[in-house]
């Protein structure tokens, strides 16, 4: 709600707002005097823009006790269907269509009603609308859709998503464990027991279930001062709540008090600080009547996710690990940083980053002998190309390609590890459809002309687009000097100047939809550049953030980068209803005269909230 408002009173600031401004929202909490203080100018400033009536709308039961505020402030709060005037309104019917959908159970009704009304479910969040034919089927409109998306600093962003074509094909939807949830939502898609939670895994993967009180409650963070032990007066009264919740819940046994602190002057003591918070929640727990067998304090120091804020690391989770005498399968608590992968495509991940290549390579050959998994194919070709065996590695990634998916977004992600070794694909990125990648595979082999035509047509208002035409133009333009002239033309036409200076182009992108990747940057210096912290003192900033599914995310540095060696990161900050991840960082740089050199790192990330470090970047001079 902070969010909306937020981007409201932006929005009013510069135009003019009708009569009657409605705001909807799934809850409200308290709010405290800082929120309140700021609610003040928000809501006054909609009034100014000519907003004569607000209305807060609900969509489900709420806390009354978050809207005094809102009341307080001459704005007219009620539910989604209340008052009949606001039910007959759009809004409100979305609003009564939601709640609607919340109280059906047959899934092929719920279905039918997510797709008609536009309204997302469990039950088809997963479904990535690719082909016309779906959208035939789903009677939706195939017209262009305008996407607004509001980010968490109240900014606002409009996109464009064109309709699909044909030649793409829908998600398969497989369900290899046969427990009625399918592979792209089940988080244990080999695990068929038959006590399940709705994301697939045993219920001790699911332990909120077994807790008292409010949801969410021991998911929430307890928080310290910089530097400090000492648990705050709005921290012990948290925790008091979490106590009561604890003495409630007979069926959870042993709890992890996990402890965490930002990196001060050496891990070491950043260890001693994040053991001492966590023996202050035990000790909190244990004297509000918490046996002191159901807690354990473990420090984590200040291992977190690559890019996390300080702020971030000043905490203390708990979480059960021991529900009905059944200890959880991992060893990662619900709010640190889990592993990147699991299963079978971990275990080989692991032999790798450890050198035993030839290891690796049998573990994976097994693994793609029982299933013939996507992931097999590209684990075996990161074996294979380990081990030195760069011919066998580009067939088991070139096989993506012709024994096992059809699906476009597949295919994108097979190229990428084909590039990385070299070997980008022009004809199957023909088919891929990915303008971007068909433009750097041209360039890579040198077809410069049919590469700037390409980027050219590509090149939008947002993005990288028009930046790889400037660039992709300066290298052609040095290789056929005869052709500067029209190059600039064609680009000045286009609002576009042609590349001159040194730069370093780093673009992040994934290939599924309702979902988000974030890249995070480092350099030598100790600074760090992510969605949050947009800009490295060093030289650098991050340029666009795409946070609702593919990318780009883009990070640029113009002029020489000279705070080096840099560290590319990227983090699975919100997964939704999809499964496993692949993406893929593409590095370009320009020594400023013409010439570029091109890099390619995919990856694979299973687990949301999991960081993946994609290695160091050290810039060179590209050669000519």
């Amino acid at each position: 709600l902070g969010v909306a408002l937020s981007w409201a009173a932006k929005t009013a600031a510069v135009e003019k707002l009708p009569a009657h401004v409605f705001l909807l929202t799934d809850n409200a909490h308290p709010l405290g005097p800082a929120a309140r203080a700021q609610l003040v100018p928000l809501v006054d400033g909609l009034r100014g823009a000519g907003a004569s009536r607000i209305d807060l709308v609900l969509d489900r039961r709420h806390d009354d006790r978050g809207l005094s505020a809102f009341r307080e402030l001459g704005v007219f709060v009620h539910g989604a269907r209340e008052p009949a005037s606001f039910a007959k309104t759009p809004l409100g019917e979305l609003g009564a269509t939601a709640a609607r959908l919340r109280k059906l159970t047959d899934s092929a009704e719920i279905r039918s009603l997510s797709l008609s009304s536009g309204i997302l479910t469990r039950e088809t969040a997963y479904v990535v609308l690719e082909a016309k034919e779906d959208y035939d089927e789903a009677n939706i409109t195939t017209a262009e859709r305008k996407i607004l998306t509001v980010g968490r600093d109240g900014s606002a962003m409009t996109t464009s998503r064109p309709p699909p074509t044909s030649e793409s094909r829908n998600a398969v939807t497989v369900d290899r464990d046969a427990d009625g949830i399918i592979d792209q939502v089940d988080r244990c898609p080999d695990d068929d027991v038959d006590d399940l939670t709705e994301d697939g895994c045993p219920e001790v993967e699911g332990a909120t279930r077994a807790i008292a009180g409010r949801p969410g409650l021991l998911s929430e963070r307890i928080r310290f001062a910089v530097k400090d032990a000492a648990i705050s007066s709005p921290m012990r009264k948290l925790l008091d709540e979490m106590a009561t919740a604890l003495r409630q819940s007979p069926r959870v046994g042993l709890v992890e008090i996990a402890g965490h602190a930002r990196p001060l002057g050496s891990p070491e003591e950043s260890m001693r600080l994040a053991d001492a918070r966590a023996n202050a929640v035990r000790a909190f727990l244990i004297d509000k009547g918490i046996a002191p067998d159901r807690l354990v304090a473990r420090p984590y120091g200040d291992r977190s996710s690559f890019g996390a804020t300080d702020a971030d690391l000043d905490r203390v989770d708990l979480v059960p690990i021991v529900v009905d005498g059944k200890r959880r399968t991992d060893t990662v608590t619900a709010n640190a940083v889990p592993p990147p992968h699991n299963g079978h495509y971990s275990e080989v991940a692991a032999l790798l980053a450890d050198k035993a290549g030839d290891q690796a390579l049998v573990r994976a050959r097994e693994w793609l002998a029982r299933t013939g998994d996507l992931l097999a194919y590209l684990a075996l070709g990161d074996a294979l190309r380990a081990t030195g065996d760069e011919a066998r590695a580009a067939r088991a990634y070139g096989s993506v390609l012709d024994l096992v998916s059809e699906r476009p977004a597949e295919w994108r992600a097979a190229l990428a590890y084909l590039d990385r070794l070299g070997k980008p694909n022009v004809a199957a990125y023909r088919r891929a459809h990915s303008p971007r990648g068909l433009a750097f595979a041209l360039a890579r082999t040198g077809q410069w002309k049919e590469a700037f035509e390409v980027a050219l047509a590509a090149a939008r208002e947002n993005g990288p687009s028009r930046t790889d035409a400037s660039l992709i133009g300066a290298a052609w333009a040095r290789v056929e000097p005869k052709e500067r002239i029209v190059i600039e033309e064609r680009l000045v036409r286009a609002g576009i100047a042609i590349a001159r200076t040194p730069s370093t182009q780093i673009v992040l992108t994934w290939e599924s939809d309702a979902t988000n990747v974030d890249l995070e940057i480092s350099d030598a210096k100790g600074g760090k550049a992510s969605r949050s912290l947009k800009v490295l003192r060093s030289g650098g900033e991050y340029r666009f953030d795409t946070r609702t599914g593919y990318g780009p995310d883009w990070f640029s540095i113009d002029g020489r980068a000279e705070a080096g060696p840099y560290r590319i990161g990227v983090a699975y900050t919100a997964r939704g209803a999809m499964g496993p991840v692949l993406g893929q960082v593409s590095i370009v740089e320009h020594d400023g005269r013409g010439n570029l050199t091109f890099e390619t790192r995919p990856f694979v990330l299973v687990n949301e909230r999991a960081s993946l470090d994609l290695g160091p970047l050290v810039p060179k001079r590209p050669a000519g």
